[in-house]
This record gives structure tokens, C-alpha cells and sequence, in this order.
């Protein structure tokens, strides 16, 4: 009987001293930023509506002015139109919230865990959304459009919203579609894989224009 609460006393100390390095390496890891929530940055041009790493074209949290910081999520809620994505540039994620944007020009690097949300309006991409991926697109309302000259290279998670992902470009690493998605293929152009998942009820419609 001794001899096993000896043991058990051993395995407690080794569990307390276990937990204390559990405790102690996931305070390292939060005190490095590693499970910070990236920051939000919301589009604002001030001038030539370039998306660079140089231009305050966008404001933080608190409404001042920012430069855009790479691995932040990209907001756009304003009236809309045209975004030049230079060189170089990395995002989170991008929220499209209202009015109608459209991004062009140098590729758009995504993190792994990137999405794309689409809370209203009609958005274009004409650019390539490049990655590792797999890139999660919610179209909650409205219209996400990749048009011919567009190009998605992550695999895309289409999860389930009333609005709809409309393709014309390529798609290289597919798309899988959710139940209660939409997705649009147009175009005699257009490359996509297409896989369906989750409970009947996704909607699935391909056009040739």
C-alpha cells in the first residue's frame, strides 16, 4: 500500500511539473503573438488606390491612418471600386462588407488559415490569389467574381451563404462546395475541380457564356 502511494505521489508531481511546462510554453507562444488574432485594417485610399506596403490607404482599429501590414485581414466597406495590389503583398483574410471592389493586378499572397468574407455587394478579382491554402470563401450576401483574367491557386472551401462564387478564371486547386453554397462556372474558359460536401441542399450551377 505504501509502495503505491509513493508511485502515486511521484505520478502527481510528474503531472503538476508537466502541467507547469504545458502552462509555461503556452504563455511563450501568447506572449509571441503566435495565438494573437490578426489585426484588422480597413480600406481608406487617400490618394492613387494602390494596395502597397508604402501608402497609408488604409486606418487601424482606432481610425488612424495605416500603412498596410503584412498577415492582416483586408476590409472594404466603403461605396467601392478599383484596388491595384502591388508586388510583395500578404493577407489574412479579406472582407468584402459592402459596395462593389474590385482587385487587380499583382498577385495577392493568403496565409494557410486565410478567408475570404463576402457580407454584401458585387466584387470582382481579377488578379491572382495566390497560397498554400485551403482558402475558406463565405458569400453570406451578394457576389464574389473571378473573372478570366483571374486566378485562384489555393484549393477553396466554399462554405454556405445566400450569396454566390462565381468563376471565369482558373481554379487550380478546386473548389469544394458546402450544402447551401453557390457556385457559378461561366465562361467556356474556365478550370475548375468541383467536389460537393456536407448534407444535400448545396446548389451547384455551371454556365458556359
Amino acid at each position: 500500500m505504501r509502495m503505491r502511494g509513493r508511485q502515486g505521489l511521484k505520478s502527481n508531481r510528474e503531472r503538476a511539473a508537466m502541467g507547469g511546462l504545458a502552462s509555461g510554453l503556452l504563455c511563450a507562444l501568447a506572449a509571441a503573438g503566435v495565438f494573437a488574432a490578426a489585426p484588422v485594417l480597413t480600406w481608406n485610399p487617400s490618394g492613387a488606390p494602390v494596395w502597397d506596403l508604402a501608402t497609408q490607404n488604409w486606418r487601424d482599429a482606432g481610425g488612424a491612418p495605416a500603412v498596410w501590414a503584412q498577415g492582416a485581414v483586408a476590409r472594404f466597406d466603403g461605396a467601392g471600386g478599383a484596388v491595384d495590389v502591388q508586388t510583395g503583398v500578404t493577407a489574412g483574410g479579406v472582407t468584402f462588407a459592402s459596395g462593389g471592389y474590385t482587385l487587380e493586378g499583382a498577385v495577392l499572397t493568403l496565409g494557410a488559415l486565410a478567408r475570404i468574407d463576402v457580407l454584401g455587394g458585387s466584387h470582382t478579382v481579377r488578379n491572382t490569389l495566390g497560397g498554400v491554402g485551403p482558402l475558406s470563401v463565405a458569400v453570406q450576401s451578394g457576389r464574389l467574381s473571378v473573372d478570366g483574367q483571374g486566378k485562384v491557386l489555393p484549393q477553396v472551401l466554399l462554405e454556405q451563404g445566400g450569396g454566390a462564387l462565381a468563376l471565369a478564371g482558373e481554379s487550380a486547386g478546386g473548389v469544394s462546395v458546402a450544402s447551401g453554397a453557390t457556385l457559378l462556372v461561366n465562361g467556356a474558359g474556365a478550370t475548375v475541380g468541383v467536389g460537393l460536401s456536407g448534407a444535400p441542399g448545396g446548389v451547384l450551377e455551371i454556365k458556359v457564356e
